[in-house]
């Protein structure tokens, strides 16, 4: 059974997954579809590592909110941290993820209802798919 976020909770994975999205160059919603493509799979694992490092949402509710179950969400954060300890690189795109969130972060202090609109349509749309 997938665990899906609040609406408060899928702001949250909504900004993240923005952020991989961007530094990934995909889209949230290749992130969401079936595909195994490995940069889409990749975008994910990093995503479910962010995630679970930044916040105290549930493995469950991670990968609910891109279509996943909680072992995937698992072993995707856990997969990043293996990697963490042996390419450096890897250390880099995390930072570039969190650099990304709080420049995005900065820019949205000032929140307008139109962001939150949007965030209120996607997290319907989610809902209904």
């Amino acid at each position: 059974m997938r665990h899906y976020p609040t609406f408060h909770e899928n702001v949250e994975c909504f900004r993240i997954a923005t952020s991989v999205a961007y530094v990934f160059k995909v889209s949230i919603d290749e992130m969401k579809s079936k595909t195994r493509q490995k940069r889409i799979v990749e975008a994910r694992q990093y995503y479910f590592y962010v995630c679970k490092e930044s916040s105290t949402l549930t493995y469950g509710k991670i990968a609910g909110y891109i279509k996943r179950d909680h072992a995937t969400g698992v072993y995707g954060a856990k997969k990043i941290k293996e990697q963490l300890a042996i390419y450096p690189d890897v250390q880099e795109k995390i930072d570039e993820i969190y650099s990304y969130l709080v420049r995005k972060g900065d820019e949205k202090l000032s929140v307008s209802l139109l962001h939150l609109e949007k965030a209120l349509h996607l997290y319907n749309k989610f809902l209904r798919q």
